[in-house]
């Protein structure tokens, strides 16, 4: 009688048993912990109302084509050229004169 010799093949194959064990257990930890931590609290500012200003502004226009204008107590007058512009509402404001740019 002959007898069979049992040969062990390797197995090439990762056992990945012990990691779904390890998968489990964190996820019933941060099943568990989740609740217990409250979310934090995010301060938003409020918005408010703004004082009244006290001055009419001055309005500074500039259209399409690239033409200025300048407008203070519902007067308004063209100008022709940026460095006219910048001396005119220099002459015409303030420090606390409040400046309105209406571009197109």
């Amino acid at each position: 009688m002959k007898r069979r010799v049992r040969q062990d093949k390797l197995h090439n194959q990762m056992n990945v048993v012990p990691y779904i064990d390890v998968m489990l257990v964190l996820l019933v930890i941060f099943m568990v912990t989740a609740p217990m931590f409250t979310p934090g609290v995010i301060n938003l500012p409020s918005v408010g109302k703004s004082s009244q200003v006290t001055k009419q502004p001055l309005e500074i226009n500039i259209d399409a084509t690239g033409n200025y204008s300048l407008t203070q107590n519902n007067k308004t007058t063209s100008i022709a050229t940026l460095d006219e512009l910048a001396s005119q509402a220099a002459q015409l404001s303030t420090a606390d004169t409040p400046v309105v740019i209406s571009a197109d």
